[in-house]
């Protein structure tokens, strides 16, 4: 049984991002200093244009001059507020990428307190694994994960983190993850404007429920006439009166038309317009996203059918969301209420992005929740594609289906401990009707060594690296009891709720015992604790009896050296154990060694005298 511990990982990774921002921060002064020059170009030329405007009418110069002068300054003065506006969202781009880039740093060392990103909400109560091995909360493997933001994404990578994938599909995102885990600019790319997207989330909501809806008013042959003759009679009416054809002025009547038609139809254009007309950061964002997804060339299967996905149809998901990016920025009329009022009146504004609204609904809007789907799933991949570029002593997993029905893994280390402090051990828990039993002190590593087991086996069947030199392991459904709950509000006590659990993995093993089903992995702490020392033993033999019985496989940590001692459970149980090490001084540490048989120390009574509970001389409360 060996042991190894990364040593490299940390410093390697951590430097590589030093570097790499270090290039940013240079990257993002020298936009600044070229932005600062061209604001000071963009206001000379501004005053040029008023001085040269200033000498037109005045007559100082020569009109003809005055006007090509005006006209290159006009051009240079629109040429400098478009590199303006580039170098903005160029800026804005850098100094999000260096805090993206700040945070992978602190991954990499497992910095939780650093993580800005909103921490992941915890699975329900009755998961089977999730809340017992800090899969999602703070400081858990999803946190660790990059920082997935869009409401797509964090959707995907949620049911991947949840449940295990087939193996085929393991095999299709391993090539994924492999295939961009060297991709950096494009992965921060992604990670900036999913970042964006994010945060507009509820509004995006509103806009899948639009999308799916009906066409509502919008398909009205008159109302569209309506639309069409106000514009062109007003603009008749208006000329023929200037020309004096007409002597009273007509025109008035085609915008009367119009603004009793927007009082009519007010609610409707509301409802319409309403859940676009807010959205454009998101719809930037979305389009932000596309944009490298559409100009990168794939070679991995899943990524390229994602890729194809954003064509189908013969309907560009890129072009569309542009196209209703435009129509959302013209929405945004509605909030100048004076501009709104004079286009409302003059073209009927609302009711033509209305109509282009319907159209773009009827031909894109049902692929918008596909899209959604497709740019979460790669958005995912690209989660687990940083977790395999900032971990390169990590490997990706074999889910073998034929073999024998084990985990096993060389150099298995717990992926949420920093890489120097991580002690890696051999671990194999199998084959089917066999226990890992774990023995050892208190904070030897026994629950730590469970998670490790847990989290691991997570990773593998989501598709990603795991903290393991090698593992192999058979496909498995993941059942843990090892952190417990009590609930007031529901009346259940600590040994009712263990019980509630234990009946979930007995239930699940029962009903696994095909060979084809999934084996079977439970991870049990301490099993039936709140409970008495004499019908603890005996319930908690019958329980494992019937998990060793069903076919099932599993480890178990425990501090009691006679639970696996019966006749009946002895052959299943396979022992290792932790030891603490004490120094010539009386303290106490611990290595994390994984040794094969059972441990022959505690340190429970050691722990009190350390901590000043209790006094070198015990004798008084023993006699």
């Amino acid at each position: 049984m060996t042991v190894s511990r990364d040593s490299a990982t940390d410093a390697d990774r951590g430097e590589s991002y030093a570097i790499r921002l270090r290039a940013l921060r240079d990257g993002y002064r020298r936009e600044a200093r070229d932005a600062e020059r061209v604001a000071h170009l963009r206001l000379l030329t501004f005053v040029l244009l008023a001085l040269v405007f200033v000498a037109f009418f005045a007559r100082w110069t020569s009109r003809p001059a005055s006007l090509c002068v005006a006209v290159l300054l006009a051009a240079g003065f629109l040429h400098l507020v478009r590199r303006s506006l580039k170098l903005g969202l160029r800026l804005r781009f850098l100094h999000e990428s260096i805090a993206l880039n700040e945070e992978a740093q602190h991954r990499v060392a497992r910095g939780w307190p650093s993580l800005s990103h909103r921490v992941w909400e915890p699975a329900p109560a009755d998961h089977p694994y999730a809340n017992d091995l800090d899969v999602f909360g703070a400081s858990s493997l999803a946190q660790l994960l990059s920082p997935v933001s869009a409401a797509p994404g964090r959707t995907i990578l949620r049911s991947w983190l949840s449940r295990a994938a087939t193996p085929a599909e393991v095999n299709r995102r391993q090539q994924a993850v492999s295939e961009l885990a060297p991709r950096i600019d494009f992965r921060d790319a992604l990670a900036v404007h999913a970042d964006r997207l994010g945060k507009g989330d509820g509004q995006l909501t509103a806009l899948q429920e639009w999308a799916n809806g009906s066409g509502g008013f919008v398909a009205s042959r008159s109302l569209r006439w309506l639309a069409v003759l106000v514009p062109v009679s007003l603009l008749a009416l208006g000329v023929g009166q200037l020309l004096g054809i007409f002597r009273y002025p007509l025109w008035i009547v085609p915008v009367i038309a119009s603004i009793l038609a927007s009082a009519t139809w007010r609610r409707d254009l509301v409802r319409i317009l309403g859940p676009v007309e807010r959205v454009v950061v998101a719809l930037e964002s979305y389009s932000g996203m596309l944009q490298p997804i559409l100009a990168e060339k794939f070679q991995a299967e899943l990524l390229t059918e994602l890729q194809s996905r954003f064509t189908e149809g013969g309907i560009s998901a890129l072009s569309a969301m542009r196209a209703l990016l435009t129509l959302s920025r013209c929405a945004e009329a509605r909030f100048s209420p004076m501009t709104h009022f004079v286009l409302q009146s003059v073209t009927m504004w609302d009711f033509h992005i209305a109509f282009f609204l319907a159209r773009w609904r009827g031909t894109a809007g049902l692929r918008l929740g596909a899209w959604m789907e497709a740019l979460g799933s790669i958005e995912s991949l690209a989660a687990l594609a940083a977790i395999a570029h900032d971990n390169p002593q990590w490997s990706f997993p074999r889910i073998v289906e034929n073999g024998s029905r084990t985990f096993e893994a060389r150099g298995l280390g717990h992926p949420l401990l920093p890489a120097a402090s991580s002690v890696r051990n051999d671990v194999l828990v199998g084959p089917a009707g066999t226990v890992l039993v774990i023995t050892g002190s208190n904070m030897a590593g026994k629950s730590t060594l469970l998670k490790a087991i847990g989290l691991n086996l997570v990773l593998a069947q989501m598709g990603s690296v795991a903290c393991a030199t090698d593992l192999r392991t058979a496909p498995a459904a993941l059942y843990t009891s090892m952190r417990v709950q009590d609930s007031l509000a529901l009346g259940v006590s600590y040994f009712m709720a263990e019980l509630n659990r234990l009946k979930l993995i007995l239930d699940a093993a029962d009903a696994r015992r095909a060979e084809s089903s999934p084996m079977v992995l439970y991870l049990l702490d301490e099993i039936l604790n709140g409970t008495n020392s004499a019908e603890r033993t005996i319930a908690a033999r019958h329980i494992l009896g019937r998990l060793v019985t069903s076919g099932a496989l599993g480890a178990v940590a425990t501090h009691d050296l006679e639970l696996f001692s019966s006749a009946a459970l002895s052959p299943a149980a396979r022992h290792v154990h932790f030891q603490e090490r004490f120094t010539e001084s009386g303290g106490m540490y611990f290595d994390y060694r994984l040794r094969p048989g059972m441990a022959d120390s505690s340190n429970a009574l050691k722990l009190l005298e350390l901590v000043g509970i209790l006094a070198k001389d015990t004798s008084t409360f023993n006699k």
